[in-house]
């Protein structure tokens, strides 16, 4: 949760923090956060950062072995 006593952070940055938490902006303020939902929304995030990666990895592989062909 995010205090919001002297300096409220900007809904730009509020909507920063979310994306790379894997959550809803909204729930940044919420006073009762469910952790398996919490959970799963940083296992998706995961895997889509893990499938992104193999992806690039895998494109890149096949690339060099086409250059070398």
């Amino acid at each position: 949760m995010l205090e919001n006593t002297v300096k409220f952070p900007s809904s730009e940055m509020i909507q920063k923090l979310a994306f790379a938490l894997g959550i809803d902006p909204t729930d940044l303020f919420s006073k009762e956060i469910d952790p398996v939902s919490t959970m799963n929304n940083y296992r998706k995030a995961a895997l889509e950062d893990i499938y992104a990666l193999l992806g690039r990895l895998i494109n890149e592989k096949i690339q060099e072995l086409d250059e070398k062909t």
